[in-house]
């Protein structure tokens, strides 16, 4: 479903707030937002929960693993076909950001998406064979530690919703509702909707403003930034340098935040490689996304019209010309 101007401005406001309200039937409780003390609790009590869980005899993830191929629950090439779908993923993801021609870029994701299907696959085939282990034990435990110390009464983020007794008493189809309304809060922080966020006039209009300091822009230390604070004005400050660059920003954002994306996506560098004193062209380009790398970039037929004015028809070096090649 396509967003509108309001899901952005609710999004920005939840930001600048740092919490999310939550209603559940007649009661209103309110989601915090995750930052980096947050994250060092978590990783402080997956560690507790691992060495617990090694003196209560369970394996760890390497052994386990060992064992499982052993006995031929799981397969070696199995294992090795994980290690190479995660290499083939990371070198898609990083090309994906160096490309600005939309139907590269589209060709690019149905090869990210079929290799994330093949890995989703893949892990979950492995986390039923391996089984419990230390790893997957410890990451349960810090999950809902890390639950108990998000969830709050008040606007204010004051008095947690539970305390540590009332928590422990909970149910595990409760602490599973907890999980449920967390992920749902949570899947609106996407990377591509903060991008698109960061190029929202009613954002832009402030942080423009703003000298280039986070306490200046959020009144508060970045250590007492969230996660979603951090990241809203670190893309907010790549858009202000790749505007300042001479790269305009792209109209009606919210209209088509496909092509708003494109225009995160490219490389700000790209005028160096497809531009010279002669002029040159990229093949698949539209003339919109030439001048997205290039403001002083032109179409074909406009550079036809400049370089061959006294000519009527051009022949084939003429077009090898316009397209960058050296004749």
């Amino acid at each position: 479903m396509k967003k509108d101007s309001s899901f952005y401005k609710k999004l920005y406001s939840e930001i600048l707030l740092g919490h999310s309200s939550i209603v559940l039937k007649d009661r209103v409780f309110y989601l915090k937002h995750v930052d980096s003390l947050d994250s060092l609790a978590q990783s402080k009590s997956y560690e507790v929960n691992f060495q617990y869980a090694k003196t209560r005899g369970l394996e760890q993830e390497k052994e386990k693993l060992e064992f499982v191929i052993k006995n031929d629950i799981w397969a070696k090439e199995k294992e090795d076909e994980i290690v190479s779908l995660k290499d083939r993923l990371e070198r898609h993801q990083a090309t994906q950001k160096k490309l600005f021609v939309k139907a590269q870029r589209n060709q690019n994701q149905k090869e990210i998406d079929k290799v994330v299907s093949q890995l989703s696959l893949l892990n979950s085939e492995r986390i039923e064979s391996l089984g419990e282990t230390c790893e997957t034990f410890a990451s349960k435990k810090s999950q809902v530690a890390m639950i108990r110390g998000l969830f709050f009464k008040d606007e204010q983020l004051k008095e947690k919703l539970y305390t540590k007794e009332e928590f422990d008493d909970l149910e595990n189809g409760e602490i599973s509702t907890l999980f449920v309304l967390m992920g749902r809060v949570f899947a609106e922080y996407t990377e591509a909707n903060i991008r698109i966020l960061s190029l929202c006039p009613f954002f832009l209009n402030s942080f423009f403003l703003c000298p280039d300091s986070a306490y200046n822009f959020y009144g508060k230390a970045v250590s007492l930034l969230s996660n979603n604070q951090i990241s809203l004005y670190s893309n907010g400050l790549t858009v202000k340098d790749y505007a300042s660059k001479g790269h305009p920003l792209p109209d009606n954002v919210l209209d088509d935040p496909e092509k708003a994306m494109a225009w995160f996506t490219f490389d700000p560098n790209a005028k160096d490689k497809i531009s010279d004193k002669d002029g040159g062209t990229i093949v698949g380009a539209t003339i919109e996304e030439m001048k997205r790398a290039d403001p002083n970039a032109k179409s074909i037929g406009q550079m036809a019209k400049d370089q061959f004015k006294d000519k009527k028809q051009l022949n084939m070096q003429d077009m090898l010309k316009l397209h960058g090649y050296k004749v």
